[in-house]
């Protein structure tokens, strides 16, 4: 699976919470990244963040879908307005991931679009509760503050 995040430390939690299903994960860290991934490896889904630097995942998944790429894009973002949602789908999302990301939705989406191959496991039930995860990323948070204040 693709994850399309800027921010570090989403990057960090997206990815543990996607470990804890069993689903193995590649980063971008903007737009550009996720087109250019997209054209270089096959990937099975797309969490697409709407708001990066660089290119937006509008464009992003507006150039990716162009380009004939028929893997499925989630919109991965805070903005959860009905607008929004259209504006999503018309450049080509396929579905709606609301942030903060809830397990239970994000669990679903997982198996509705990661069905095993012959070659692959069915995606599990997450191994990690999400306190652990709210946890750490509060954790992240803090040591990234901490590291600021010390520049």
């Amino acid at each position: 699976m693709l994850i399309a995040e800027d921010t570090p430390e989403l990057q960090i939690l997206e990815q543990r919470m996607m470990q804890s299903f069993g689903v193995t994960t590649t980063i971008a860290r903007n737009g550009r990244e996720a087109v250019d991934l997209a054209k270089q490896q096959t990937f099975d889904l797309i969490l697409m963040d709407m708001q990066m630097p660089i290119m937006d995942g509008l464009e992003a998944t507006q150039r990716i879908k162009q380009s004939g790429n028929r893997t499925p894009i989630v919109a991965l973002t805070a903005n959860v307005l009905q607008q929004h949602r259209e504006q999503f789908h018309a450049a080509g999302c396929d579905e709606f991931l609301a942030k903060p990301i809830d397990r239970n939705s994000l669990f679903e989406l997982l198996s509705h679009h990661l069905q095993p191959a012959t070659n692959r496991e069915p995606v599990a039930e997450p191994s990690t509760p999400s306190v652990l995860i709210d946890d750490e990323l509060r954790e992240l948070f803090q040591e990234r503050s901490a590291l600021m204040k010390l520049n």
